[in-house]
């Protein structure tokens, strides 16, 4: 994907929130948290296929995210899981390269 991709979200978005429950099997690069907002779980996989706990690698595991804010996962990778326990996101899917 390009990074014009990405940052057009050419792909569409999904809207997530602690209501929502847990959510997995999504093909995620990153979100937006429309309030401020904590995540329980926020995992995938990187290119490779290996799996990734982006709470541990991007250093989000207990904070609250502010509203606003731009969080991405490096090229490649994806979000898979995640699970909101206070607050609201919308989360930015993957755009397939070779369907």
């Amino acid at each position: 994907m390009t990074n014009d991709g990405r940052l057009s979200a050419t792909n569409g978005c999904y809207h997530l929130n602690a209501a929502d429950g847990a959510k997995t099997s999504k093909n995620w690069f990153g979100f937006v948290p429309e309030q401020d907002t904590v995540f329980t779980v926020l995992s995938g996989t990187d290119c490779g296929g290996a799996a990734v706990n982006f709470l541990t690698t991007l250093n989000l595991s207990g904070k609250t995210i502010k509203i606003g804010s731009y969080i991405a996962v490096p090229d490649g990778y994806a979000i898979t899981a995640a699970t909101i326990s206070s607050g609201s996101a919308v989360m930015y899917n993957n755009v397939i390269l070779n369907p």
